[in-house]
């Protein structure tokens, strides 16, 4: 998955408003983000967000939350309701995994399912490998 080519197809097909990248503290932490920059609240369901197979297996094996952890590759966006349905398809014929997760509305910060979710702070990705691989050295 490339974001670029994500951000190429979703920009050609609809009226985009933000975009932004989930590596660092993963979907959690740049939905958090791109709140906080627009001055808006995010509201999202959170069973509604797409997860590539394996990604909660690898995480749970790690101990990590892949809510709040490293998401490199995905890319997160506002569209204007009016072309949503249009950027979707988009995506969708090119492969691209994409869902309406939720709406933008006044006010600020992060909502999941109805709670007000702060951004995770550190990404617990970094921990987990350093203790993997102190692991590894170990053996």
């Amino acid at each position: 998955m490339s974001p670029v080519r994500d951000a190429l197809v979703a920009s050609a097909a609809g009226p985009v408003t933000a975009m932004h990248d989930a590596t660092e503290c993963g979907v959690c932490g740049g939905l958090f983000e791109m709140a906080r920059a627009a001055g808006v609240q995010v509201a999202i369901e959170h069973d509604r967000v797409p997860v590539l197979p394996g990604i909660v297996e690898a995480c749970d094996s790690f101990g990590i939350d892949p809510w709040a952890s490293i998401s490199e590759g995905t890319l997160l966006l506002t569209v204007d309701p009016s072309g949503a349905d249009d950027v979707l398809a988009a995506l969708d014929e090119e492969g691209i995994p994409a869902a309406d997760v939720g709406e933008v509305r006044e006010g600020s910060g992060l909502e999941v399912d109805g709670e007000a979710v702060d951004h995770p702070g550190v990404d617990p990705f970094r921990g987990a490998m350093e203790e993997y691989a102190a692991k590894l050295a170990e053996e």
